[in-house]
């Protein structure tokens, strides 16, 4: 995909663009996307770990984390860890941390928040609308830039 994109022409253009109505922050490449591919944490972050010891090819993976109320699933050895593996982007629905370190690394991360301790907590399961909005999402198309998350469902068979 070419970089000559933005968000709110995204949202124009298509119909069928789910937004990511969150407070999203940036600490990483400020502008992103890749096919998704969505995973939902429950206690730590081993799934996201595990998610990311797969080969990216230019992947974004969005993670349910809890919200903005708990510890850190993120810090700059997981986003290390995405880049090597060829991630475009992590989208985190929680908190990350080592954000200073994190800026210097070539690679999206958008998040709710920053919190210096990992996580330690058992965490809800994603809301009710968020687990449709994984299964419509998951496989589409995720664009992250300075205006908002969008993702264009991939196409269902008629």
């Amino acid at each position: 995909m070419n970089a000559d994109w933005c968000t709110p022409d995204i949202c124009d253009d298509n119909d069928s663009a789910l937004i990511l109505d969150f407070p999203w922050l940036s600490f990483g490449k400020a502008k992103f996307c890749g096919e998704v591919t969505c995973v939902a944490l429950t206690s730590d972050n081993k799934p996201l770990k595990t998610k990311l010891d797969e080969q990216g090819n230019n992947r974004v993976l969005l993670v349910w984390a809890g919200g903005s109320g708990y510890g850190a699933v993120v810090g700059d050895r997981v986003a290390t860890k995405a880049l090597e593996n060829g991630w475009s982007g992590l989208v985190i629905l929680g908190r990350i941390r080592d954000t200073h370190e994190i800026r210097d690394i070539d690679i999206g991360v958008f998040a709710l928040g920053k919190y210096p301790r990992k996580l330690a907590a058992q965490l809800p399961p994603p809301p009710s609308d968020l687990t449709e909005l994984f299964q419509k999402g998951n496989g589409g198309m995720l664009f992250a830039d300075c205006d908002g998350v969008v993702i264009i469902p991939k196409a269902q068979p008629d």
